[in-house]
């Protein structure tokens, strides 16, 4: 006897919204595209990325109808090296940003007409910052993959990880690490931060 499975209401809007933020997030990111604005433009990928794996996980797998589902070969294997990458490319992606503001704020290294060869530089930093771990923590995934990824309801493809110390290095670490490199750009020129 073939049960019928609902879809719930996360299936039905998730998808909605998710591809709402994205076509929302069109014309910010061709502005800042156009200013150079790496950090900025790295966040609204890293937001996109999620909100597409958000809205394509929730069309195919949108009930608990594990009999019928698609087993996922393919999209799933690229989803499950790209999920945690993505949590880590918004860590590396806000630090960008507050760095750049902290450099901004800096009046006594202020560069009034920056040149050429400053802000090549200033954009090859930015891309180091926001892709560098997160490109390594894909190549670096096959160590610590237990299996080739897990399918869930309405969330759709996940990675697998095993349990061990490697997998705090080379995966879960990270964003913390950013994170409280950006909370010391964040109070860098705070007023009442000591000179």
């Amino acid at each position: 006897m073939n049960a019928t499975y609902p879809k719930s209401a996360e299936a039905i809007l998730l998808p909605i919204f998710a591809s709402l933020a994205i076509i929302l997030l069109i014309v910010p990111f061709i502005w800042h595209w156009r200013l150079k604005n790496i950090g900025a433009c790295s966040l609204i990928f890293y937001i996109s990325l999620a909100n597409f794996f958000t809205f394509i996980n929730a069309i195919i797998w949108p009930t608990e109808d594990f009999d019928n589902w698609w087993n996922g070969a393919g999209l799933c294997d690229i989803e499950a090296k790209l999920k945690w990458p993505y949590v880590t490319g918004l860590a590396c992606a806000t630090l960008c940003i507050t760095r750049n503001l902290a450099n901004v704020l800096d009046v006594d290294r202020a560069e009034l007409s920056p040149t050429r060869s400053s802000k090549r530089r200033k954009v090859a930093i930015d891309l180091a910052i926001c892709f560098t771990v997160p490109v390594l923590q894909i190549a670096l995934h096959y160590i610590i993959q237990v299996n080739r990824y897990y399918i869930t309801a309405i969330g759709g493809c996940a990675p697998s990880y095993d349990n061990s110390w490697p997998t705090i290095v080379i995966m879960f670490m990270w964003p913390l690490i950013f994170c409280i490199i950006n909370c010391y750009y964040a109070g860098k020129h705070h007023p009442l931060h000591p000179s």
